[in-house]
């Protein structure tokens, strides 16, 4: 048959000696081979050398994924971006992984109640720093391979910049650099909110755990990375939800294995983005397309200052309170709170007036006179003097 030609030709021949893009290109066409093949014929009579070709196809699926620059999970010719040190050297720096706890997803307790058919519980399989932060905290498939490939970069960029030679280990100073670059705004906010930053770490690994978070939520923000503070809010209870997970775990010391509660692929956006949007649009329905006064609606500036105060931390909490003040509506309730204040920076500026206004001018309240109007100008008259003859 022609799938199985196809196979041979262009699947098994060509694994070894076809690019990373061509193979990805096949593998497509011979799964759509399949599928078409299993319409148009009884798959019951359907012959065992074809299901055998369409298994191998189907497994080599995850190696020929669509990628940006880099094809690292290629097999087979790899372009020759994959062969540069400094490449090498940050893909190594990131699969250091095996001190880390590793996540498993807990089977739940409600599904049944025979032993027999209970499902078990499903270790995530963590093959570097980032996957290990998406299996912890729940990011999702595609973000992860993005901000994967963008951290390779900016390593092997920030690796080579200031070195004559290209070097096959990433060098301590170009994480600190890039860390200090990523995180600027970060260490701002910490200081404007007089809170406790996380604590540093010197070991390289740690390092980049923060940068690849940090890239990670950015990556699935949506319309909440325009709220600068916001992400800084949320990267710095992740980044102690980080910490205190490494600092109990036993595996640092003993090189044991440890397993840790993780999360599906929907878990971040699920719980701490989506509440957040949910914000942003009720806000830009007020909006009612650019007509409404800003008095009447909050805009992202207006939202980003709630997180710039230490009070955000009191009120708003980690995990996200849905009860907090920043998640009700201003139509929905009429509770006056100092959060309200904060999310609102008009009427914060007529409760200042007022108050500016009492102390300026205390009770019994007594008119000053004005002042008399000054006088007139005198008119001033400009003679037009004749030309010189």
């Amino acid at each position: 048959p022609y799938y199985q030609q196809f196979y041979e030709k262009k699947i098994q021949d060509g694994e070894f000696s076809q690019r990373p893009g061509e193979m990805a290109k096949n593998v497509q066409i011979a799964t759509v081979l399949y599928e078409v093949l299993k319409t148009m014929v009884n798959p019951s009579s359907i012959e065992e050398k074809t299901r055998r070709y369409a298994e191998d196809v189907e497994n080599k699926r995850g190696q020929y994924e669509h990628y940006n620059i880099l094809p690292l999970y290629a097999v087979g010719v790899k372009p020759a971006i994959m062969e540069l040190p400094e490449i090498k050297a940050a893909i190594a720096a990131l699969c250091k992984v095996d001190n880390l706890p590793m996540p498993v997803i807990r089977a739940r307790s409600d599904v049944s109640n025979d032993d027999s058919t209970r499902p078990m519980d499903r270790l995530i399989k963590v093959n570097d720093i980032l996957d290990w932060i998406a299996s912890v905290f729940g990011f999702q498939k595609g973000n992860v391979a993005n901000q994967r490939e963008h951290l390779i970069l900016l390593l092997a960029n920030m690796n080579i910049r200031d070195r004559a030679e290209s070097s096959c280990q990433l060098h301590a100073e170009t994480v600190e650099k890039l860390m200090v670059k990523i995180l600027k705004n970060y260490d701002h906010g910490v200081n404007l909110c007089i809170v406790n930053p996380i604590l540093d770490y010197d070991e390289q690994q740690f390092k980049l755990i923060y940068i690849a978070l940090y890239l990670l939520i950015w990556g699935e923000a949506s319309n909440v990375r325009f709220m600068p503070e916001c992400l800084c809010y949320i990267f710095h209870h992740m980044c102690h939800e980080v910490y205190n997970i490494l600092e109990k775990s036993p595996s640092r010391a003993t090189r044991s294995t440890e397993l840790i509660e993780g999360h599906d692929g929907e878990y971040f956006l699920r719980e701490v983005i989506t509440p957040i949007y949910e914000v942003l649009r009720k806000e830009a329905k007020r909006n009612n397309k650019g007509k409404a006064s800003h008095t009447n609606w909050r805009n992202y500036d207006d939202l980003n200052e709630y997180f710039w105060s230490k009070q955000c931390f009191d009120d708003l909490k980690w995990p996200l309170d849905p009860k907090a003040d920043f998640f009700r509506h201003s139509d929905e309730t009429a509770h006056w709170s100092r959060a309200k204040l904060c999310l609102c920076p008009q009427l914060r500026l007529v409760v200042w007036g007022v108050a500016a206004v009492v102390c300026r001018h205390p009770t019994p309240y007594r008119r000053r006179r004005l002042p008399p109007p000054p006088s007139p100008p005198v008119a001033t008259v400009y003679r037009r003097h004749r030309p010189l003859l």
